[in-house]
């Protein structure tokens, strides 16, 4: 038994010595390639998928990963489309497996396409409106009942109802979806490096 536990001890040392200590350092850039087309729409928190490695990396002058190298992506958060042009959101964070077997972690954020259109076009209507009745009103008061008054009052109001109008005509365009987030098959994905993480890599 004893010179077994000691055979170990001898490989285990041995090991140690034809290994390279490699690490990677954190924010470092690593690009992935979509293995399928990938749509928010049907994703769900914590479902998984494979992406594979774009291009060999290389750290510290040695071959590391190699390009087509399989990596699981898991969807850590997610933020479905929103009316009022709110595209989706989707935190990816991905894990790749080092020689050694120590997990490395990356991340990427994606964001679908949206637009604000509606949003920003209703607050300006809205704004408009009010400083037109606003401004109306308080010239008229300062002019006082003279026709000069009443006319700038009443021009006040008919302007600020129109912004008024324009602003309600954008209601339907705030009824409108933001897009989804969508990675086709072969897409690159920019990921980086999660957290700074050594392991071993066995010498030639």
């Amino acid at each position: 038994m004893k010179k077994y536990i000691t055979t170990l001890l001898l490989l285990g040392f041995l090991g140690s010595l034809n290994a390279q200590k490699i690490t990677i350092a954190d924010k470092t850039p690593i690009k992935m390639q979509a293995i399928t087309n990938i749509n928010s729409a049907g994703l769900h928190l914590k479902d998984t998928f494979s992406v594979s490695i774009f291009e060999d990396i290389i750290i510290e002058g040695k071959l590391v990963f190699v390009k087509g190298s399989k990596a699981i992506a898991t969807i850590d958060a997610i933020e479905p489309a929103k009316t009022n042009g709110r595209a989706a959101k989707l935190n990816i964070l991905y894990t790749i497996q080092a020689p050694d077997g120590t997990k490395i972690y990356c991340k990427s954020e994606n964001k679908g396409q949206g637009s604000n259109f509606a949003k920003k076009s209703g607050n300006f209507f809205a704004t408009a409106s009010y400083a037109s009745v606003g401004v109306g009103l308080a010239t008229g008061i300062i002019k006082g009942k003279d026709e000069d008054g009443l006319y700038i009052f009443l021009a006040g109001i008919v302007v600020g109802g129109m912004f008024g109008i324009a602003g309600l005509l954008t209601t339907p365009l705030r009824l409108i979806k933001g897009g989804e987030v969508k990675i086709n098959e072969g897409e690159i994905i920019e990921t980086i490096v999660d957290r700074e993480v050594s392991f071993s890599l066995s010498k030639p």
